[in-house]
Protein backbone atom coordinates (compact mmCIF):
# COMPACT_ATOMS: atom_id res chain seq x y z
CA UNK A 1 0.00 0.00 0.00
CA UNK A 2 2.55 2.46 -1.11
CA UNK A 3 3.59 1.63 -4.69
CA UNK A 4 3.57 5.03 -6.34
CA UNK A 5 6.14 6.49 -8.31
CA UNK A 6 7.39 8.50 -5.27
CA UNK A 7 8.10 5.65 -3.39
CA UNK A 8 9.84 3.71 -5.86
CA UNK A 9 14.12 4.54 -5.23
CA UNK A 10 16.24 3.05 -7.55
CA UNK A 11 19.43 2.77 -5.56
CA UNK A 12 23.13 1.15 -6.30
CA UNK A 13 24.53 -1.38 -3.70
CA UNK A 14 27.82 -2.01 -2.19
CA UNK A 15 28.72 -3.69 -5.49
CA UNK A 16 27.34 -1.43 -7.78
CA UNK A 17 24.35 -3.11 -8.85
CA UNK A 18 20.96 -1.36 -9.19
CA UNK A 19 18.54 -2.25 -6.36
CA UNK A 20 15.03 -1.18 -6.52
CA UNK A 21 13.10 -0.66 -2.84
CA UNK A 22 9.68 1.16 -2.07
CA UNK A 23 10.26 3.68 0.91
CA UNK A 24 7.41 4.59 3.62
CA UNK A 25 5.52 1.50 3.33
CA UNK A 26 1.98 1.93 4.83
CA UNK A 27 1.95 -1.31 6.44
CA UNK A 28 -1.06 -0.93 8.68
CA UNK A 29 -3.10 0.79 6.17
CA UNK A 30 -3.43 4.13 8.56
CA UNK A 31 -2.86 6.67 5.91
CA UNK A 32 -4.72 4.97 3.18
CA UNK A 33 -7.64 4.68 5.62
CA UNK A 34 -7.32 8.48 6.86
CA UNK A 35 -7.36 9.60 2.71
CA UNK A 36 -10.60 7.71 1.91
CA UNK A 37 -12.32 7.85 5.26
CA UNK A 38 -11.98 12.10 5.33
CA UNK A 39 -13.45 13.52 2.43
CA UNK A 40 -11.91 16.65 3.53
CA UNK A 41 -8.14 14.92 3.04
CA UNK A 42 -9.00 12.87 0.24
CA UNK A 43 -8.86 15.49 -2.65
CA UNK A 44 -5.42 17.15 -1.64
CA UNK A 45 -3.81 13.63 -1.43
CA UNK A 46 -5.36 12.95 -5.18
CA UNK A 47 -1.73 12.11 -6.46
CA UNK A 48 -1.88 8.45 -4.04
CA UNK A 49 -5.23 8.09 -5.07
CA UNK A 50 -4.00 7.72 -8.66
CA UNK A 51 -2.64 4.44 -7.85
CA UNK A 52 -5.29 3.42 -5.44
CA UNK A 53 -6.62 -0.09 -6.56
CA UNK A 54 -10.55 -0.60 -6.41
CA UNK A 55 -11.02 -2.54 -3.12
CA UNK A 56 -9.08 0.37 -1.85
CA UNK A 57 -11.36 3.07 -2.84
CA UNK A 58 -14.33 0.88 -1.54
CA UNK A 59 -12.98 -0.03 2.05
CA UNK A 60 -12.65 -3.87 1.10
CA UNK A 61 -9.88 -5.93 2.47
CA UNK A 62 -6.69 -5.60 0.70
CA UNK A 63 -3.81 -8.00 0.27
CA UNK A 64 -0.98 -8.40 -2.48
CA UNK A 65 -3.57 -8.20 -5.22
CA UNK A 66 -3.67 -4.34 -4.22
CA UNK A 67 -0.07 -3.78 -4.46
CA UNK A 68 -0.47 -5.45 -7.87
CA UNK A 69 -2.56 -2.94 -9.55
CA UNK A 70 -0.70 -0.32 -8.45
CA UNK A 71 2.37 -1.70 -10.20
CA UNK A 72 0.32 -1.71 -13.18
CA UNK A 73 -0.60 1.49 -12.67
CA UNK A 74 2.79 2.62 -12.50
CA UNK A 75 3.98 -0.04 -15.18
CA UNK A 76 1.32 1.80 -17.31
CA UNK A 77 2.50 5.36 -16.56
CA UNK A 78 5.96 4.47 -17.48
CA UNK A 79 5.00 3.55 -21.11
CA UNK A 80 2.38 5.96 -21.52
CA UNK A 81 3.57 8.81 -19.65
CA UNK A 82 0.68 9.18 -17.89
CA UNK A 83 -1.35 7.07 -15.35
CA UNK A 84 -4.10 5.38 -16.55
CA UNK A 85 -6.74 7.48 -14.57
CA UNK A 86 -6.83 10.85 -14.05
CA UNK A 87 -9.62 13.31 -12.55
CA UNK A 88 -9.24 16.51 -10.74
CA UNK A 89 -11.46 15.18 -8.10
CA UNK A 90 -10.95 12.27 -5.99
CA UNK A 91 -14.57 10.92 -6.03
CA UNK A 92 -14.18 11.03 -10.20
CA UNK A 93 -10.93 9.70 -10.22
CA UNK A 94 -12.32 6.52 -7.68
CA UNK A 95 -14.48 5.89 -9.83
CA UNK A 96 -12.66 5.65 -13.09
CA UNK A 97 -10.36 2.86 -11.00
CA UNK A 98 -13.83 1.05 -9.70
CA UNK A 99 -15.48 1.01 -13.28
CA UNK A 100 -13.70 2.23 -16.39
CA UNK A 101 -11.02 -0.17 -18.42
CA UNK A 102 -7.71 1.61 -18.99
CA UNK A 103 -7.08 3.07 -22.33
CA UNK A 104 -5.05 1.13 -24.80
CA UNK A 105 -1.71 1.85 -25.40
CA UNK A 106 -0.23 1.74 -29.11
CA UNK A 107 2.68 -0.44 -28.96
CA UNK A 108 4.27 -1.22 -32.59
CA UNK A 109 6.37 -4.86 -31.85
CA UNK A 110 3.46 -6.90 -31.93
CA UNK A 111 4.80 -9.86 -29.64
CA UNK A 112 5.79 -7.05 -26.50
CA UNK A 113 2.76 -5.82 -27.45
CA UNK A 114 0.63 -8.79 -26.92
CA UNK A 115 2.34 -9.95 -23.92
CA UNK A 116 2.61 -6.46 -22.28
CA UNK A 117 -1.08 -6.18 -23.44
CA UNK A 118 -2.13 -9.03 -21.34
CA UNK A 119 0.32 -7.94 -17.98
CA UNK A 120 -1.27 -4.71 -17.77
CA UNK A 121 -4.72 -6.15 -18.30
CA UNK A 122 -4.43 -8.65 -15.96
CA UNK A 123 -2.63 -6.62 -13.16
CA UNK A 124 -5.38 -3.88 -13.48
CA UNK A 125 -8.24 -6.23 -13.06
CA UNK A 126 -11.28 -4.37 -11.47
CA UNK A 127 -11.69 -8.13 -9.15
CA UNK A 128 -8.50 -8.62 -7.19
CA UNK A 129 -8.68 -12.36 -8.02
CA UNK A 130 -8.14 -12.43 -11.51
CA UNK A 131 -5.12 -9.96 -11.28
CA UNK A 132 -1.43 -11.86 -11.05
CA UNK A 133 -1.48 -14.09 -8.07
CA UNK A 134 1.85 -12.49 -6.80
CA UNK A 135 4.79 -10.26 -7.37
CA UNK A 136 6.82 -12.57 -8.31
CA UNK A 137 4.06 -13.57 -11.02
CA UNK A 138 4.14 -10.17 -12.34
CA UNK A 139 7.65 -10.42 -12.30
CA UNK A 140 8.20 -13.30 -14.06
CA UNK A 141 5.87 -11.71 -16.86
CA UNK A 142 8.19 -8.29 -16.88
CA UNK A 143 11.36 -10.56 -17.48
CA UNK A 144 9.97 -12.62 -19.93
CA UNK A 145 8.71 -9.23 -21.50
CA UNK A 146 12.93 -8.12 -21.28
CA UNK A 147 14.06 -11.56 -22.54
CA UNK A 148 11.88 -11.22 -25.87
CA UNK A 149 12.78 -7.42 -26.45
CA UNK A 150 16.43 -8.15 -25.96
CA UNK A 151 16.84 -11.56 -27.70
CA UNK A 152 18.49 -11.22 -31.03
CA UNK A 153 17.27 -14.38 -33.25
CA UNK A 154 19.68 -14.02 -36.10
CA UNK A 155 19.81 -17.56 -37.52
CA UNK A 156 23.55 -18.77 -39.27
CA UNK A 157 23.93 -17.90 -43.03
CA UNK A 158 22.58 -20.19 -45.26
CA UNK A 159 24.86 -23.71 -46.06
CA UNK A 160 27.10 -22.76 -43.18
CA UNK A 161 27.50 -26.03 -40.57
CA UNK A 162 28.42 -24.86 -36.99
CA UNK A 163 31.26 -26.41 -35.83
CA UNK A 164 30.91 -28.85 -33.19
CA UNK A 165 32.77 -28.55 -29.81
CA UNK A 166 35.94 -30.62 -29.88
CA UNK A 167 35.36 -33.81 -28.02
CA UNK A 168 36.86 -34.01 -24.04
Amino acid sequence: RAVSPENIVVTPDTAGELSVRIQNPDFGGIAERSIVSNKFLIDTAIGSVRYFAPEQCSGEPENIKTDIYALGVVLYEMIAGVPPFDAPKAAALIQMHRSLPPPEIRIDNFDLRMLLTHTLMQSLQKQPRTRQSSANAFARQLRHMEQLATHVSTPPPAGVVPTPPPPR
